[in-house]
């Protein structure tokens, strides 16, 4: 029986896309197969019989992938997350008894699709290392021979390391075809440069807007801002390595200046600056805090920049 469950549901959601496409109204159709979806994983979640062969709850992966898909045609995230709740509930109850879960059991492609779609949904719910895990669990399950595949995994993960700060590879970006999208908000990244990685957005966003990953993309734009403010940091260590006070306190104008000369001279508000180190330091990627009265930054003498995953840059 379980075998038959993949067909069948992917013949009723093809079946709700082609009377979609007929009738000219998206999502009704589509409704209705989520609905018998969530029916069918409802009926699964509790079958209680102690075969593991012939326990229905094999069947889980397979109907949570094809919950997932229907969900993100009709962009209704909220029927995936219960559903991805019980999957997981089933996993750590096998875990403890030393069972094979059914995420075990299931086929490559079934735990690759669901690893990608685990992903996209934290990665929605802004946990990004969470996403990243499951992203990467994804690409390195997917078959070389399915190519189109690992591309679109790795679009999203790519998405989520820059988020964080770290950084894919020239080589890897080259090899999927990637460098041109991707490649210029690294640069942008590493150098501060919030003029490049404002234009790079901008060039692709159709294409970022169509994955649904630009509203996310835009947040490793404080990146920028974090990578000019860990260089003036760096600078001040240098100059006096033996005073922690000359490099714990940076001036605002001092980084507003070296926010226009990341910028090729492009004009920078006091007040741009100090939004920027506001949610730097609400984010938890700058210790310290702002002394208006002083028009002052005071960093943390320990370790100012606690979740930074990479080297300063080179100045």
């Amino acid at each position: 029986m379980i075998g038959f469950l993949g067909p069948i549901l992917n013949r009723a959601r093809r079946t709700a896309l082609n009377y979609e496409q007929q009738e000219g109204k998206r999502g009704k159709r589509m409704d209705e197969v989520i609905s018998v979806i969530q029916t069918t994983l409802s009926k699964l979640g509790t079958d209680r019989n102690p075969n593991p062969a012939d326990n229905k709850k094999l069947g889980m992966v397979i109907v949570c992938n094809n919950l997932s898909k229907a969900a993100f045609y009709t962009n209704n995230m909220g029927v995936i997350k219960p559903s991805m709740q019980m999957l997981s509930r089933e996993v750590e109850k096998s875990q403890k008894e030393g069972t094979q879960s059914p995420l075990d059991l299931a086929t490559t492609g079934q735990r690759v699709t669901h690893f990608y779609y685990s992903g996209r949904v934290k990665m929605l719910e802004q946990r990004f290392t969470e996403a990243e895990e499951d992203l990467q669990n994804a690409f390195s399950l997917c078959h070389t021979s399915f190519r189109k595949n690992q591309v679109r995994i790795l679009v999203f993960l790519i998405t989520v390391k820059l988020v964080q700060g770290k950084f894919p590879t020239s080589l890897l970006l080259s090899e999927y075809g990637l460098t041109t999208i991707f490649q210029p908000l690294v640069e942008a990244i590493q150098t501060g440069s919030i003029k490049l990685f404002d234009n790079t957005m901008e060039e692709n966003a159709s294409f970022f807007a169509k994955l649904g990953i630009y509203v996310i993309l835009h947040r490793a734009r404080a990146n920028c801002f974090l990578t000019i403010i860990r260089r003036v940091h760096h600078c001040l260590l240098t100059l006096k390595p033996d005073d922690p006070n000359f490099s714990s306190r940076v001036k605002m104008s001092h980084l507003t200046a070296a926010f226009e000369a990341a910028n090729a001279g492009q004009e920078t508000s006091p007040d741009e600056v100090e939004c920027a180190l506001v949610c730097l330091i609400a984010n938890g990627q700058v210790k310290g805090y702002i002394s208006r009265q002083h028009q002052t930054v005071v960093l943390s003498k320990g370790n100012p920049f606690p979740n930074c995953c990479t080297a300063v840059p080179e100045v």
